[in-house]
């Protein structure tokens, strides 16, 4: 039994070799439950036993030192973890080619790319072997390349038979790898069974057809760093709308900066948003930036919201993504028409302008 500010009377027991999925609303207790599965938070009530060595992804590069190689951040974890000598050379070079690092594997991870962190932190959760593993929705982040491969190794981690733990907010890649699914709202469990079972119903308590869950993967650069992010649903003139706020520390001066979302669904971009003016930052502060997304031109399904900014300083460039920052889940109950909806309803104009840039422009 576990309780505390943001969980309430949960009682669980997982078996060795299972694959449990934690889903539910943004809020709800997911991700404080396995930081508390984790240790990284204490229960006010009530007692956790794990039984076998444990790895955990709670956020992208948690157990990265960036002063440090990556060869030198693997050897901290082998022994944060106590892992054994024997078979760790070749443990070692799974890892690298996992985060496709050779030939940098002896530079310092600060003069990394951020997806180049972002796959040594994930590699080191799935391929340094541990009896139970936690990952707290990560796996979104990347191409479609390494998110392919992440999936494949869960597979054979299931296969080998360890107990995983997820955070998931993709139901393709949950109904794919879970043996078991367990839905939250309010800090309670409101559903555990079988993936087909619980994928079908909402999530939360809320009326709305769209719901979201807001990723924790917040990256930075050496001009601009993403620090925060907030979602509302908002009401405008009778429309519904999804309002993603996101707020940037700058770190340089006269730095000119655009940034450009994108939503997918599955493999296909659904939209791209340029906003329409850049702005030129003269000092280093906060930059804000708001989107407001209609959400009934929204079909139903899952969809990712990626935004980027490109940021260009003393005549170079730079590029950053927050890979999934937003997942939104949309529900829709209208019947087909005739049995078809191969073809749009309605024809809805986007709150955006449209910009044609000259060849040459520099964003």
């Amino acid at each position: 039994v576990l309780s505390g500010m943001a969980l309430n009377d949960i009682t669980l027991e997982i078996e060795k070799g299972s694959v449990v999925c934690l889903v539910g609303a943004s809020g709800s207790g997911k991700s404080v439950l396995l930081k508390t599965l984790a240790g990284a938070i204490a229960p006010s009530q009530g007692r956790i036993e794990l039984a076998g060595t444990v790895n955990s992804l709670l956020g992208l590069s948690e157990e990265i030192d960036v002063r440090l190689t990556a060869l030198e951040n693997i050897e901290n974890f082998r022994r944060l973890k106590r892992l054994p000598l024997e078979g760790w050379d070749r443990r070692v070079r799974e890892i690298i080619a996992f985060a496709e690092l050779e030939r940098f594997e002896n530079m310092p991870v600060r003069s990394y790319s951020t997806g180049m962190g972002m796959r040594l932190s994930i590699s080191l959760a799935l391929n340094a072997s541990a009896d139970i593993i936690l990952i707290d929705d990560v796996l979104g982040v990347g191409d479609i390349a390494f998110q392919q491969k992440c999936v494949q190794r869960l597979s054979e981690l299931r296969a080998e038979g360890h107990t995983l733990v997820l955070v998931l907010s993709d139901d393709a890649l949950v109904r794919q790898i879970a043996t078991r699914v367990i839905t939250l709202s309010s800090g309670r469990i409101t559903a555990d069974g079988s993936p087909m079972q619980l994928l079908a119903a909402p999530t939360d308590d809320s009326p709305s057809e769209v719901t979201w869950h807001l990723s924790s993967y917040f990256p930075e650069n050496d001009v601009i760093a993403f620090r925060s992010a907030d979602v509302a649903a908002i009401d405008v003139d009778g429309r519904p709308y999804l309002r993603v706020m996101m707020r940037f520390v700058t770190k340089v001066a006269d730095l000119n900066c655009r940034p450009l979302v994108i939503l997918t669904i599955g493999r296909v971009v659904f939209l791209r948003s340029v906003f329409a003016q850049e702005r030129i930052v003269e000092m280093p502060g906060e930059l804000t930036y708001t989107l407001d997304l209609p959400t009934d031109i929204l079909g139903a399904g899952t969809y990712n919201l990626t935004p980027s900014i490109v940021c260009i300083w003393d005549k170079r460039v730079f590029s950053m993504k927050a890979y999934n920052l937003v997942s939104i889940e949309v529900k829709r109950t209208v019947a087909m028409v005739d049995g078809d909806l191969s073809a749009p309803l309605s024809a809805l104009a986007l709150p955006w302008d449209i910009e044609t840039l000259e060849s040459g422009a520099r964003i």
